[in-house]
Order: structure tokens, then sequence, then C-alpha cells
């Protein structure tokens, strides 16, 4: 029947010459030990959905730039932009 290995912390307290056999976490405690992450959203993203796309970094420095400029958001910029490619295809700017 094979043995079950000890673990790293065991092993390595055994070989400092500490070895105080410390019982094994279970699942358990494990899980209660580990942060948990938050699956909720912000309320003013409720409803919303993150769009994306990989750019040059001088694409992020102009946008950040425009911003600054205009005394605005990147979001507005970029709803704005949506806006205007909606308009462009003949769809309601949404955005």
């Amino acid at each position: 029947m094979p043995t079950k290995k000890k673990s790293l912390t065991s092993s390595m307290q055994a070989a400092a010459g500490n070895d105080t056999n410390l019982p094994e976490e279970t699942a358990e405690q494990k899980s209660e030990s580990q942060p948990k992450l938050s699956t909720s959203r912000a309320p003013v993203r409720e409803g919303t959905r993150a769009i994306g796309g990989h750019f040059a970094p001088e694409v992020l420095k102009q946008l950040k730039l425009i911003a600054l400029e205009n005394d605005t958001t990147n979001q507005k910029l970029l709803g704005e932009a949506l806006n205007l490619l909606f308009a462009n295809y003949g769809k309601p700017p949404i955005a």
C-alpha cells in the first residue's frame, strides 16, 4: 500500500530540527485561510460589460492626452468614439 508523502512544510521542519508533527490542514481549513474573491460588482458597473482591445502604447498615451486636454475621462471618450462608429454604420448612438 502506498504511503502518504509528507508535506513540504513538515519536511522542511524535520530538516531544520523543528519536527513538531503538526496535523495536516484539512481542505476546509485551507479554504477558510485563503482570502475570498469578491464576485460582486460596483453599483455603477451593474448591467454593463467591459470591452477591450490591444493597441500600441502610443494609442493609450494619445487617448489620455485628449482626456486631459478636454477635462474628461477615457471612458467618456471611448463612449463618444463608439457612438461615432455606430452613426457611421447607421446604428443609433447607445454608448
